[in-house]
């Protein structure tokens, strides 16, 4: 009797096993087939979001299509206003380049004998040559034509400048370097007495060596260009050769005197 509940036990439990197994085997074939729903769950939904993403793809592609279609319209619209402007102004622009062009003219300040006569100062019969150089700055600085200078020095000559203004041509007198040269004769200042002036100059105890520098330049100026020769190397080289050949020539004659 024992031994057949044992053997009945151990069947039973061989039964359990067994169950147990299938039951495992069920599960496991269970966990598989929804494994796979899942994979075919999955497959469809990856097919969709490709075939959406192509489609948004597209739509850009079209959208940037007709954007750029938009633009070439645009300029080509823009184009062809230029064109039809440039068509409009054209004939314009031809008649206007046709017309003669005159430019303006500049206004010339008129020049009034009187006006510039007050500019001078007055005139002192004593120093001719710091007068004309005095009127020469100020015609300059004032931009007097030379043609006048005649007619504006004539206002301030007196006593013997204006006795030789009066005896010159009409024609030396509108000439003036050359009634400049007469007016210095007149005065014997002549290219030899300016000469003397600049061999003679001395420094005196109360100048300094600038001032004396300053008058020495002033005289040989004045010497220069009684000879003009200040502004020509050449003229100036025959003046300084000349002036030493006849100071030697007057010692030689010394010489030959004593």
């Amino acid at each position: 009797m024992f031994g057949v509940c044992v053997v009945t036990c151990l069947c039973c439990l061989r039964t359990l096993e067994l169950q147990i197994q299938w039951r495992r085997l069920e599960a496991e074939k269970y966990e598989h087939e929804i494994q796979r729903k899942r994979q075919e769950i999955k497959l469809p939904l990856k097919r969709e979001e490709r075939a959406e993403r192509e489609r948004n793809l597209k739509f850009k592609e079209r959208e940037l299509e007709v954007h750029l279609q938009a633009q070439q319209q645009e300029r080509e619209a823009q184009m062809q206003r230029e064109r039809e402007q440039l068509q409009f102004e054209l004939p314009k622009l031809e008649l206007q380049n046709a017309r003669p062009v005159f430019a303006p003219r500049e206004s010339v300040p008129q020049f009034h004998i009187g006006e510039a006569v007050k500019r001078i100062p007055k005139f002192t019969d004593h120093d001719i040559e710091t007068f004309l150089i005095s009127f020469e700055k100020i015609a300059t600085l004032n931009n007097f034509s030379k043609e006048k200078y005649g007619a504006i020095l004539q206002a301030h000559l007196t006593g013997k400048t204006l006795k030789v203004f009066n005896e010159l041509p009409t024609a030396d007198c509108q000439n003036y370097d050359k009634l400049k040269a007469a007016l210095l004769t007149a005065y014997a200042v002549v290219p030899e007495v300016y000469r003397k002036r600049f061999r003679s100059l001395t420094k005196f105890s109360s100048e300094t060596y600038s001032e004396f520098v300053f008058q020495l330049s002033i005289q040989f100026k004045r010497w220069a260009e009684s000879e003009h020769a200040y502004e020509n190397i050449a003229l100036l080289r025959e003046l300084i050769m000349m002036e030493q050949f006849n100071d030697q020539l007057g010692k030689l004659s010394i010489c030959v005197v004593g």
